[in-house]
């Protein structure tokens, strides 16, 4: 009964949208033992949603709670606090990759792609590998993770992780991490279309056209 009141204050599922009321709720599930609630009230006190103030400390504990009952998007969002050295934890990318492992392991996409990307550059002491970065960047990519397809395509683009250099592939990555909302994926279309790349006719109306959705989106570059 819990679980459905707060989901229907949340999306305004047959009463009126009430972030504070559904804020409530989640809190009611989360110290029931709800996992999924416990993750969703991290996420609220991290960005200061449902009438909560943000506290980076309350969001950790929330995280923590959620990831060691197993949820798997808590164990993503507890590895970016590491990452970040937030909600009162020393900065340890080495916690960071072990989260951001046990999520990715759990089938959490989010997890998935910033394990790749720790494999691209070698952090968290892990050795650069892009063949892993390649294995998991996919696996993501097919649970619907916009930057993993973004990722893909960079990796296309530049012949990395035992892909052969192939414009078209790239473009097409490019075109469904831009479609799916990724701003990088959208900057980097333009690109393909403002230099005529990857099959796509040479089209600076085109690439105009997704460098504003991409600035619109918030990339600066």
């Amino acid at each position: 009964f819990r679980r459905v009141l707060f989901r229907s204050y949340d999306k305004g599922i047959g009463v009126p949208k009430d972030p504070v009321r559904a804020g409530r709720w989640y809190r009611k599930a989360a110290e029931a033992g709800n996992r999924r609630s416990m993750a969703i009230l991290g996420v609220m006190y991290e960005h200061g949603l449902g009438g909560l103030a943000r506290d980076d400390v309350q969001a950790v504990s929330w995280y923590r709670k959620a990831a060691e009952a197993g949820e798997a998007s808590a164990m993503t969002n507890l590895g970016l606090m590491y990452a970040a050295g937030r909600g009162g934890l020393t900065k340890d990318e080495v916690q960071a990759v072990s989260w951001y492992r046990k999520a990715a392991e759990a089938g959490d996409a989010g997890g998935m792609t910033r394990l790749g990307f720790a494999y691209t550059t070698g952090r968290g002491g892990l050795p650069r590998d892009d063949d892993q970065a390649e294995t998991w960047a996919r696996k993501a990519a097919e649970f619907g993770d916009a930057q993993a397809m973004g990722m893909l395509g960079t990796m296309y683009e530049a012949g990395q992780g035992g892909l052969a250099k192939d414009d078209a592939q790239a473009v097409e990555w490019y075109r469904k991490a831009a479609e799916a909302g990724d701003r990088i994926g959208m900057t980097y279309l333009g690109d393909m279309y403002m230099a005529g790349r990857g099959g796509l006719a040479k089209d600076d109306v085109q690439a105009v056209s997704w460098f504003r959705k991409a600035a619109e989106a918030g990339d600066a570059s």
